[in-house]
């Protein structure tokens, strides 16, 4: 009887893990052998994105500019010293162009959170929109960037919780879309293969995968591997998302299958 018992239940397992049986928003946990963590030293570590031929990270810091990171934890140059608060970065996959966003405070610089392109080779920064954020409060501007086709999708942190959609072709806000089950809006990333996003979360201590319309696919715990994930990069090459801690300067490699 135990031997028929044993054999019903073990297969019910494993079909649950293959089927991925979490409800979307359950924050599931990440085993400790499918995460290696760095410690960078890099201050105020806020992004992270694949260079254009996959070869290493641009990383960013809100306090210190723009890093060149090789794929196993070292820095490979301080590319651009500034202290412009740089929250989040991102890379359009079709040509290299590499888009930069400042948060500022509301108070001093009249909301005038500013959107940037990054030349690498000049070092050149152009600034390409200020963003007016209806309702913002004081360092809570914005934070993330993905490219979504033609737009720049561009997450403010809190109060209110959305992401502006900026068209890089005319030049204007065409929408938004509102986040209420968010904590924090850190960063973003934006997969073109299923046509989802990834957002980090650092009020709850999580890393959420998303569809355009705002519903949540699945969600992961972040809490015992990185205390404040702010920078997401996807890698389908190396089958990983790479994730940035604001708060220890930690840089960290999550396995994830994204064939699943």
């Amino acid at each position: 009887m135990k031997k028929i018992l044993l054999a019903l239940i073990v297969p019910f397992l494993v079909v649950s893990c293959v089927d991925d049986n979490f409800a979307p928003e359950y924050a599931r946990p990440v085993a400790d052998s499918d995460v290696t963590v760095w410690s960078m030293g890099i201050p105020d570590f806020s992004g992270v994105v694949l260079s254009f031929d996959k070869t290493f990270l641009w990383g960013l810091s809100n306090s210190e500019g723009i890093y060149k990171l090789d794929l196993n934890g070292n820095i490979i140059e301080h590319t651009l010293a500034i202290n412009n608060d740089f929250e989040g970065i991102t890379m359009d996959r079709n040509n290299g162009n590499i888009y930069l966003v400042e948060e500022t405070y509301v108070a001093n610089n009249h909301n005038s959170n500013t959107i940037y392109q990054f030349f690498p080779a000049t070092k050149e920064l152009k600034l390409i929109f200020q963003v007016d954020i209806p309702n913002s409060t004081d360092n809570k501007g914005l934070e993330g960037i993905a490219v979504v086709g033609d737009e720049l999708w561009v997450g403010n942190q809190d109060d209110p919780k959305i992401v502006m959609k900026y068209s890089l072709s005319s030049k204007k806000i065409t929408g938004s879309l509102t986040l209420p089950w968010a904590g924090f809006i850190n960063d973003l990333a934006y997969d073109p293969d299923d046509n989802s996003l990834w957002m980090s979360d650092t009020e709850k201590d999580r890393l959420v995968n998303f569809r355009k319309d705002g519903s949540i696919i699945k969600t992961f715990a972040t809490k015992t591997f990185i205390s404040k994930p702010e920078g997401v990069a996807l890698d389908k090459d190396r089958n990983c998302i790479w994730l940035s801690c604001d708060a220890t300067g930690q840089l960290a490699k999550m396995k994830y299958d994204f064939t699943k």
